[in-house]
């Protein structure tokens, strides 16, 4: 194993955006070994690259959870999110 790089994996996704990480996540939830590859130098990038960071109006699961998430690091303040702690 280099780098904590399995052989094999239950589950490739291709892309880290918010719907690559939440498939990534679900595979986890579900038991299954995933491995996500972005090839951006952060995942969730679309969060860093927006020109309106307004996350109010987020109601689904994951996006709630990643509000909840940043909010604790300091990244999300009055509904906006802050692109460099994204």
């Amino acid at each position: 194993m280099l780098f904590g790089i399995k052989e094999t994996y239950d589950v490739i996704v291709c892309g880290g955006g918010f719907a690559g990480v939440a498939a990534a996540l679900g595979a986890r939830a579900e038991g299954l070994s995933a491995l996500l590859i972005e090839p951006r130098s952060s995942v969730g990038w679309e969060a860093t690259r927006a020109l309106c960071l307004d996350w109010s109006g987020a109601e689904a699961g994951v996006a709630q959870d990643f509000a909840r998430r940043t909010e604790k690091m300091g990244g999300l303040r009055n509904g906006r999110l802050d692109a460099t702690v994204c």
